[in-house]
């Protein structure tokens, strides 16, 4: 399991929502791109793309990328077996 992880620190917004499905369209974008130059470290491995924010936000995954809340951040990897 290849858990790739990004941190977003959010300010409160009217376009918040948006801001973070474009943040996961980044994220995955840099994934793509660690597959291109990583593919032997990646093969045969379940990767899980996973924004952590700092307070808990209105969208839960967009486009297969989990976004957690940093207080819940141990409780996911402790049932991370849930998400594969």
């Amino acid at each position: 399991i290849i858990l790739v992880i990004e941190c977003k620190m959010w300010s409160r917004g009217r376009y918040k929502l948006s801001a973070l499905k474009q943040a996961a369209k980044v994220h995955l974008e840099k994934l793509n791109e660690l597959k291109k130059f990583n593919p032997f470290f990646i093969q045969g491995k379940k990767v899980i793309p996973l924004v952590v924010t700092l307070f808990e936000e209105g969208i839960v995954e967009h486009e297969k990328v989990i976004f957690v809340p940093l207080w819940k951040l141990n409780t996911f990897l402790l049932n991370l077996w849930e998400f594969l």
